[in-house]
């Protein structure tokens, strides 16, 4: 089981989420998850809290080595489109920063059906 799977298989938060592990490479991460009734706001569109929850997830899938202890130390996300019931959302990692103590995250989410994209997550994660 790879290092990421492996993380996912002890994470109940990101379980309870229903999110989903696609697939994962070096510093990348493609993770994805449909829009539940129990994630809706009073407003009846999806809560932002998951949607930054399912972008701290993939960041943190992309940064896990079974060698190196990795910590968020910063994280932003910032809001383009209201996210429905039903819609299922990928989110994808990109590493745009790394050094020695430091990698700069950012993370797209898009929702699969409408190809649009939704949110951008920037997050930092600082090594041991």
């Amino acid at each position: 089981m790879n290092p990421a799977a492996e993380l996912l298989s002890r994470d109940s938060f990101s379980q309870w989420l229903g999110i989903k592990l696609i697939s994962v490479s070096d510093a990348n991460c493609v993770t994805q998850m449909k829009v539940t009734k129990d994630m809706l706001n009073g407003f009846g569109v999806c809560h932002g809290g998951v949607l930054f929850s399912l972008a701290d997830s993939c960041m943190v899938f992309s940064t896990i080595k079974p060698d190196l202890v990795q910590y968020s130390i910063e994280s932003q996300i910032s809001y383009f489109k209201s996210v429905a019931l039903g819609e299922l959302l990928e989110a994808r990692s990109e590493r745009i920063h790394d050094s020695n103590r430091l990698s700069r995250f950012s993370i797209r989410i898009q929702s699969i059906e409408q190809k649009k994209e939704l949110a951008r997550f920037y997050g930092t994660v600082y090594k041991l």
